[in-house]
């Protein structure tokens, strides 16, 4: 029964930690040329990962002062 209990737990742990989003803050440069700060939240942890999703969800190209918003 231990053996299944350890199991469970580890795929309990894994799956929580995968659904786990980040916060973070950025600002993102207009189409008028003003920049607007926004904040959103992002499945991985990553750099990269946040600046792509931050594009895409509010259509820029300019994405500035990309921060991690620890909790």
């Amino acid at each position: 029964m231990s053996d299944q209990y350890e199991y469970l737990k580890r795929q309990y742990d894994l799956a929580t930690h995968m659904e786990r989003e980040t916060k973070w803050s950025a600002q993102i440069l207009l189409s008028s040329n003003r920049l607007k700060k926004v904040e959103f939240f992002c499945v991985s942890n990553l750099r990269e990962d946040a600046e792509q999703k931050c594009k895409a969800l509010y259509g820029v190209t300019d994405v500035r002062q990309l921060t991690r918003i620890w909790n």
